[in-house]
């Protein structure tokens, strides 16, 4: 062969290939993942970021000694520690303070830890001259009867001068008579009582896939993702139902909310005030919007307890056309208290637990 010829040949020679196409493609995923996996994963620990673990007598908290992000709703980063309190640093036990419990308008995952109301509530009482720590002990999915539950503990684990209890109508109605879960009940006297139900024990594939939750944000936000589409894939009605016929809706129950006040007052002796978190009608701010609200705070009043409305800021919230409730990244006045609302509520509080606390 010519020399000219011998590189004409190695010009258009087809290169060698080794391995069999499928090995070729599965090289070719392996090596996208190796590349785009840790981008997710740094881009999910900004977005949502919540490992959990179960510390006995706590049940399931915020893993302490972690910062918490949380921008699905708000933008809000925040650290709790291993007495189940939002901050960094643990409560003095022998310190008084104030402690807050509540669900996750209280937790305020969605806010940074500054801006949370018990942080305003502290500041509030600092200018007064009353420099309790404020303890923030919101949990998600908390009602009502879990604080009553935990009340007595509260006392063993802090020196508790007083406790801020934030409710919602849903606390005093269903979710606090759901009897998949503590709750009330009615003792054979026909008074009210607390019925606690243990939490049922965490499942076997949860309980192992834990330390990897805990660690990966791409495993943990998967994961959560597909429990929320199975959720939603149960409450999916049927496709075809015009056999089916429809269920008539079940009549209003009658809570006893007058007695839920009075059970609420005697487990922590008098020493607590009511946090409720109204809804807002930017067109009509004053108005009670349930039945539930107007009862409470009827109780309240007649037992001399000790209530705070955040309504009571509505009317500022409307002039502004602002509403105490939803995010940039969320819908208007829907979903969590924002920190307009957080504001609010704590400056509400501070004058409530100045006027009761101050010597």
């Amino acid at each position: 062969m010519k020399p000219e010829d011998v590189a004409r040949h190695a010009r258009t020679a087809v290169p060698l290939r080794t391995g069999a196409p499928w090995q070729r493609a599965l090289a070719r995923v392996v090596l996208a993942a190796v590349l785009v996996l840790p981008l997710w994963e740094l881009g999910l620990r900004r977005l949502c970021f919540a490992p959990m673990e179960v510390v006995p007598g706590l049940g399931s908290i915020l893993a302490p000694g972690v910062e918490i992000r949380w921008a699905i709703e708000g933008d809000g980063a925040s650290q709790w520690n291993a007495a189940g309190v939002r901050g960094a640093a643990m409560p003095d036990p022998q310190a008084p303070s104030v402690l807050v419990r509540g669900d996750s308008f209280t937790e305020a995952l969605q806010l940074d830890d500054d801006d949370t109301f018990p942080v305003v509530l502290a500041a509030g009482l600092r200018a007064a001259g009353l420099p309790l720590p404020v303890l923030n002990a919101g949990a998600s999915g908390q009602s009502l009867p879990d604080y009553l539950e935990r009340a007595a503990s509260d006392r063993e684990r802090f020196r508790v001068a007083w406790t801020v209890v934030q409710v919602r109508d849903d606390d005093l109605e269903r979710a606090a008579w759901d009897e998949s879960r503590t709750h009330f009940a009615r003792a054979a006297d026909g008074s009210l009582r607390l019925e606690p139900v243990a939490p049922p024990p965490p499942a076997r594939i949860g309980a192992l896939l834990r330390p990897l939750t805990n660690r990966s944000a791409l495993f943990g936000y998967g994961r959560m993702r597909a429990l929320e589409f199975a959720r939603a894939a149960r409450a999916e009605p049927p496709l075809f139902s015009a056999t089916t016929a429809r269920a008539a809706p079940a009549p209003r129950r009658d809570y006893p909310i007058e007695d839920e006040v009075s059970l609420l007052n005697a487990a922590w002796q008098g020493r607590v005030t009511v946090l409720y978190l109204a809804v807002f009608d930017p067109e009509r701010p004053r108005e009670p919007a349930s039945d539930t609200e107007r009862r409470l705070f009827a109780a309240c009043a007649a037992q001399g307890g000790s209530c705070v409305n955040l309504r009571e800021s509505f009317p500022e919230f409307a002039a502004r056309w602002e509403a105490p409730y939803g995010f940039a990244n969320s819908n208007w006045n829907t979903g969590h208290m924002n920190a307009a609302g957080h504001r609010a509520a704590g400056a509400l509080l501070a004058r409530e637990l100045v006027k009761t606390l101050a010597p």
